[in-house]
């Protein structure tokens, strides 16, 4: 069993077409949308697929047969835990609450498996303790 996550774009032809069914329905893939805008003139989604590698594969040939623009998440959100002053504005403005304050001794606690990599903490950190990094460092740490 694989997972990985991805961003997807679509056109407003797209947008009726049961395309994440067909992922689930025809391949058996666990499909988990993190994050979706979508309307009638297109949108963009962060989706998790879950399932055996070979079907994921199958999974993205479809996506792109489907005319689906798809691109694996490969970056990821790290914080220099050095230039961090747990100020906690990321706390207020993650939209999946990657970010969680410990109120009792008031520090940031970051969970790296809940973020999505939509850079809103990355601009909105005063102490510029939060950069974008490798696939690779999956804890949340700058390496």
């Amino acid at each position: 069993m694989g997972s990985s996550k991805f961003i997807l774009e679509f056109t407003p032809d797209l947008v009726k077409e049961p395309i994440v069914y067909r992922l689930s329905l025809d391949l058996g893939l666990l499909v988990n949308i993190l994050r979706a805008e979508i309307d009638e003139n297109g949108g963009r989604m962060i989706m998790v697929l879950e399932g055996d590698t070979k079907r994921i594969k199958e999974g993205i040939q479809f996506l792109e047969r489907s005319n689906v623009q798809v691109r694996e998440m490969t970056e990821y959100v790290r914080r220099d835990q050095a230039r961090c002053t747990d100020c906690g504005v990321c706390v207020s403005i993650c939209p999946v609450h990657a970010y969680e304050l410990d109120r009792s001794d008031y520090h940031v606690e970051f969970h790296a498996e809940k973020c999505i990599a939509c850079g809103l903490c990355l601009d909105a950190c005063p102490a510029a303790a939060i950069s974008i990094g490798a696939k690779e460092d999956r804890t949340g740490n700058c390496i």
